[in-house]
């Protein structure tokens, strides 16, 4: 049997059917012979894509937990995965043309398990897209420069087989990118940037439907947080939470207004911002409380 040379991890965060679809599609298009395409599905994901007509390269992976959540569907896809590299992406960060041919190129060049790539604000132009985009990708915008990097995005990344085998104990039930990154930092001493390997972010979701995912990842964050560092910052974390909204808005609105080209107003996007680093600085509450 020919060795799998890239797995692709296609993770469905949303319910956008047209989005889930392209983004199957953009990477089916470029990946090669030796390489596979894995959907992690439990029964939301097959009602969402009953009826459809999917790249013939996608094979499905059952995920037998009910209401499983993006950490679930990704721990399940990278143990169904059979490449000598993993890449993953979400639905709504589908591959630019030559994403595949990047990855596998940085993952040749240099030592480091965990490569990174950038991700790009797609369509369409809406203040709660734009909001989304800048707090959670806009630090790994195409033209960052590439190389050894402290963070990279749970919707853009890829690991070597061999890395990942060495702390499977972390992920084999939920893939939590917070904690196997830190523990691949540890090992490699840092994670790795590719400016190339490029995806596109794409989202029609209302603000009300990504306030409610912001609060799910930031409690998700606080929990993977408070396990790592233990119980003796946890009310540290519990006082300055209430910090962590207009942190993020400003954050967001330098980089905002540092942006080339066309965008919305300012005014447009600002109240958008506020909500959803209102809705992860609850998350991160609710988090430091049940850990």
């Amino acid at each position: 049997m020919t060795p799998v040379a890239l797995s692709v991890v296609v993770v469905v965060v949303g319910d956008n059917v047209d989005a889930l679809m392209a983004c199957l599609r953009a990477a089916d298009a470029q990946l090669h012979p030796t390489d596979e395409l894995l959907l992690p599905a439990d029964g939301r994901i097959q009602r969402l894509t009953a009826g459809l007509v999917l790249p013939g390269r996608v094979r499905t992976v059952d995920v037998a937990r009910a209401g499983a959540l993006p950490p679930h569907l990704r721990a399940a896809g990278v143990a169904a995965s059979a490449g000598n590299v993993v890449a993953v992406v979400e639905d709504h960060t589908a591959p630019a043309p030559g994403w595949r041919d990047a990855i596998v190129r940085a993952h040749a060049g240099t030592a480091h398990t965990a490569v990174g790539g950038v991700i790009a604000k797609g369509s369409p132009d809406t203040a709660a897209g734009w909001a989304a985009w800048l707090m959670d990708y806009g630090r790994y915008r195409p033209g960052v420069p590439g190389g050894p990097v402290g963070a990279v995005s749970a919707g853009n990344v890829s690991y070597k087989r061999a890395g990942l085998q060495s702390c499977e104990a972390l992920w084999r039930d939920e893939f939590r990118e917070t904690a196997v990154h830190a523990a691949l930092r540890q090992s490699d001493g840092s994670l790795w940037l590719a400016p190339d390997a490029e995806v596109s972010f794409r989202t029609t979701a209302t603000l009300g439907r990504l306030a409610s995912e912001w609060r799910s990842y930031g409690r998700e964050f606080a929990q993977d947080r408070a396990r790592l560092e233990g119980g003796s910052k946890r009310w540290f974390r519990l006082l300055t939470a209430p910090l962590v909204a207009p942190l993020l808005a400003w954050r967001s609105l330098t980089l905002f207004r540092q942006l080339p080209g066309p965008k919305p107003a300012l005014l447009v996007v600002t109240p958008a911002l506020l909500a959803l680093g209102a809705a992860w600085a609850l998350g991160e509450a609710e988090g430091a409380v049940s850990t």
